[in-house]
């Protein structure tokens, strides 16, 4: 009885302890890797319409100034005149950090220091555990975890310097909160990912437009749809209590949303179980028919 008089009250109070006014960019420098296609591209594009001026990092030089011009054409048909800058610079996120260091250091002398950091580049290749070769295993954990790693290490020195604080984007997946058959590496080098953010986050200092709207507002975890709000929930862990909701659904809908996951797994070992002996069952046909 005295717990259920004293929730109300912690939870009033967590409100006023939760700080999501929403932060700005206008006039900023946004930095985004991975942004010459699919979710860096469409962060780039939010992150323009807010004003920023954005520098987007990819290795593929071809397709990095596609999506410039794809962005340009995006401003010219924008009557918004908020719409902020752009600039592109290839470069590899896994390679040597002093080139990509030098690439940070040129596109701050145009837009000034990175205010905000948006870790997009990664990649992921399946395959059965034992048959994964080496060089691809080492080259996820370089492009997902180590590239992200030492690239914000950088910036957040000049943002401790800048004195104006800043906002470090980490995109993962669900990859990065259970794992999944066929993707050992991949769900390790997000995994690395997430409990990197936990660790940062604790020293000082559509996909796109949710992913956005909540690193301004400055919550901890961003997700899209009923499937990404249940994990994300349901691992949430030692991570930071940044709003009320995300916290009352981890207090409230965690043990209903374990009994929900039960049905998936079941239903995902169906799906791995039936398309293994469908897998045998056609290797048996062939050697019979050899």
């Amino acid at each position: 009885m005295i717990l259920l008089l004293c929730l109300p009250v912690f939870l009033i109070a967590l409100c006023f302890y939760s700080k999501n006014s929403k932060k700005r960019i206008k006039g900023r420098h946004v930095m985004i890797t991975g942004g010459s296609s699919g979710i860096g591209l469409k962060v780039a594009e939010q992150c323009l319409l807010e004003g920023a001026n954005v520098t987007l990092l990819a290795r593929d030089e071809t397709k990095l100034n596609e999506a410039k011009e794809s962005l340009l054409k995006l401003k010219d048909s924008n009557n918004d005149k908020l719409f902020g800058k752009i600039q592109v610079f290839s470069v590899d996120v896994s390679g040597p950090t002093s080139k990509l260091f030098d690439v940070v250091s040129t596109a701050e002398e145009t837009f000034g220091s990175v205010y905000m950091l948006v870790n997009n580049a990664g990649f992921a290749r399946a395959a059965k555990f034992e048959e994964l070769p080496e060089a691809t295993v080492r080259s996820m954990m370089e492009v997902n975890f180590m590239g992200s790693f030492f690239l914000t290490q950088r910036v957040v020195g000049n943002m401790k310097k800048a004195g104006e604080g800043g906002i470090i984007v980490f995109v993962s997946s669900q990859g990065g909160l259970f794992g999944i058959f066929g993707f050992t590496a991949y769900a390790a080098s997000k995994g690395a990912l997430v409990k990197f953010a936990e660790a940062l986050h604790m020293e000082p200092g559509d996909v796109a437009k949710a992913l956005i709207d909540d690193a301004l507002k400055g919550k901890f975890s961003s997700s899209v749809g009923m499937e990404g709000f249940m994990l994300t929930t349901m691992c949430g862990g030692m991570g930071p209590v940044t709003d009320l909701l995300s916290f009352s659904s981890q207090v409230f809908l965690t043990g209903l949303f374990r009994i929900i996951s039960v049905f998936y797994l079941w239903s995902f070992d169906r799906i791995i179980s039936n398309a293994r002996d469908r897998n045998e069952s056609e290797k048996i046909d062939e050697v019979k028919a050899k």
